[in-house]
């Protein structure tokens, strides 16, 4: 899974979604073209696949298609079921109607009792849960009716944020060649907890990241229009814009999209990847006018028919080019009377300020704006322990003197605190010490003075699968014969 982008992989699959509201449509046509272009992006994708199974008339090929998933991820029960009905059909010469297919692969696998995740009700009611994160310290979550009618029992549970990553971490489980269990094992840890995915689960609400999630609320919730985020690399940007989207996703007065990166080139290509993270095809798309025009309509029918708030979360923003940023503040523009029709949340690097206010149409848009800033240091020990025990950890395995030298040595920055302890928990590993001491982190850091460095985030990626290495050739040393 090392050369997959985890981002992309995290976010929802709007393709996938289009293929498979294609199939139900009859339109097997479309449902291939959707699938082969997700398929060129991420071979491993086992919705595409799933779903390219469904548009397949080639019974030898079908098993092709299930058998790959299977080799994947040997648990995805859906495609056992699949295979099975394959199998048993090409054995008695016949053919598998899409329709039966479609109807197993509609509902979120997630979905079911609280006694059995694979058994659930058809129409929504309390008797289901939702078994994406569950685990034997994490008990199956609510969900609400309206949450299933809308989502879990339609295909628009694969733009679920939970679903996406639950099936992004069953297939690193499948695909990895490591074994960490010992590694989890030692420390009394469930998962690991300084991974530096932002996990809206390992959100720690310090009182500024708390200031910043209301502030963004209020914006959106009294339809205000534009709110800007900003703050240094690292300081949990990302992190907020995904729980916020997590929590507006699961609410059905809202429909929210969520872009991770926000450099296009082209305000053309801005355009279709909203209607693509919007999961809707545009009423006409030859122009930029036509988009335009698509949108309006869209946001007209969802605000005035529908009842609902449009939220546009943007990440990187700074990325964005002045062309890109006037087209912002295009469909800012898109109103009734006093009625803002798109609320837009725009998250980036300082420089991001600086390129608003170069748009002053824009900049008066700005309603409100928040700048993160380092944890304080008494933030530090509360962040490293609340990860600690999302994670399974019943104790704090850092001592005292170890969070003040980490406190000093990050300067507050979330994610080079998250790189660090991720190293000090290593070398607890190979050292097998189950407490982490000052001398132990300020070893680490002689050893690998980078890590308090600012790295670019590109850096940062490589430097977390570097200590997966590291993790993988430490479990191969113990399993040697010796």
């Amino acid at each position: 899974m090392g050369e997959h982008d985890i981002e992309v992989t995290l976010l929802p699959n709007r393709l996938v979604q289009l293929a498979a509201k294609a199939a139900q449509a009859g339109n097997l046509a479309e449902t291939r073209v959707h699938c082969a272009e997700v398929l060129v992006k991420d071979p491993f994708n086992e919705d595409a696949l799933l779903w390219q199974n469904v548009a397949t008339e080639s019974m030898p090929e079908k098993i092709r298609l299930l058998q790959k998933v299977l080799s994947m991820n040997p648990a995805n029960y859906r495609a056992k079921t699949l295979l099975t009905w394959a199998e048993a059909r090409q054995r008695r010469g016949e053919g598998i109607s899409p329709a039966m297919e479609v109807e197993l692969l509609t509902p979120c696998p997630y979905l079911g009792t609280a006694e059995d995740r694979h058994a659930r009700f058809t129409y929504p009611c309390p008797g289901n849960v939702c078994h994406a994160e569950a685990n034997q310290r994490r008990a199956p979550r609510e969900v609400s009716e309206e949450t299933q009618r809308d989502s879990c029992l339609t295909v628009d549970h694969l733009a679920c944020p939970t679903y996406c990553r639950a099936i992004f971490a069953a297939r690193r489980h499948a695909l990895d060649t490591m074994n960490l269990h010992d590694y989890f094992d030692f420390f009394g840890l469930d998962e690991e907890p300084f991974n530096i995915v932002p996990t809206p689960r390992f959100f720690y609400p310090t009182r500024q990241h708390d200031e910043a999630l209301r502030l963004l609320r209020q914006v959106i919730e009294h339809r205000q229009g534009l709110a800007v985020l900003s703050g240094q690399v690292g300081l949990g940007k990302t992190l907020i814009l995904r729980v916020l989207y997590e929590d507006l996703f699961r609410d059905p007065r809202y429909t929210v999209a969520f872009f991770p990166h926000s450099s296009w080139g082209t305000e053309h290509a801005m355009m279709t990847a909203i209607f693509r993270a919007l999961g809707v095809a545009p009423a006409r798309r030859r122009s930029l006018r036509d988009l335009e025009a698509s949108l309006e309509d869209y946001l007209m029918q969802q605000v005035f028919q529908a009842h609902k708030t449009v939220v546009f979360l943007f990440d990187e923003a700074q990325a964005m080019s002045p062309r890109i940023l006037s087209r912002v503040r295009r469909i800012l523009d898109f109103h009734v009377g006093n009625q803002q029709m798109a609320q837009i949340i725009l998250a980036g690097q300082p420089r991001l300020l600086e390129k608003v206010k170069g748009i002053a149409a824009l900049q008066d848009r700005v309603v409100a704006s928040y700048a993160l800033t380092p944890l304080a240091p008494s933030d530090v020990k509360s962040f490293i322990s609340s990860r600690l025990h999302e994670a399974g950890s019943q104790n704090g395995l850092f001592t005292s003197a170890a969070v003040r030298t980490i406190t000093d040595l990050t300067r507050g920055s979330p994610r080079r605190i998250n790189v660090l302890c991720m190293r000090c928990l290593i070398e607890a590993f190979e050292r097998n010490v189950h407490s982490i001491d000052q001398e132990l982190v300020l070893r680490v850091v002689d050893q690998h003075p980078a890590e308090v460095a600012e790295p670019k985030p590109a850096q940062q990626i490589a430097e977390e699968r570097g200590l997966l290495s590291r993790l993988r050739f430490l479990w191969q040393q113990r399993e040697a014969p010796s």
